[in-house]
């Protein structure tokens, strides 16, 4: 192998996140593509956390870190997204084989994220309980 050939695919394979010092003793498997939608948890500049699924038991949720070139849909930026808002996300999964060739570890980043419905706005009127008169009882006696 050409010492230009093996530098082309070291720098390839650290630009893409492939590298062999990702983890040791650990290399690349299969790489996916995925789809996710569900009510934002919890988000910062670095990743998002998506509840996707309830249960009387709890809710599942998946935290996904932010690709550096991520691409937003229906924002300009991540600050306009809060909790509680529904969102779409595509991530890139890659399983990562062992030693032994098995699939041990695996690598979630989200690519893509999508504004689907904002969060219902909280109702600013207070709720009232019977029994206590209101202008409009009074106005009827």
């Amino acid at each position: 192998m050409t010492k230009k050939l093996f530098l082309g695919i070291v720098i390839y394979s650290c630009l893409c996140g492939f590298g062999a010092g990702v983890w040791a003793g650990v290399e690349e498997g299969y790489t996916s593509f995925k789809l996710l939608q569900g009510t934002i948890s919890a988000i910062n500049n670095h990743g998002v956390a998506v509840e996707h699924s309830r249960t009387e038991t709890g809710a599942s949720e998946l935290y996904l870190p932010f690709d550096s070139k991520l691409k937003l849909q229906g924002i300009s930026s991540i600050g306009e997204i809060h909790s509680g808002d529904t969102v779409l996300v595509e991530y890139r999964e890659i399983l990562m084989k062992d030693g032994q060739g098995k699939y041990s570890r695996s690598s979630r980043t989200a690519i893509r994220l999508a504004l689907v419905s904002r969060a219902p706005a909280p109702s600013l009127e207070p709720e009232l309980s019977e029994g206590i008169p209101t202008d409009a009882d009074d106005a009827q006696q």
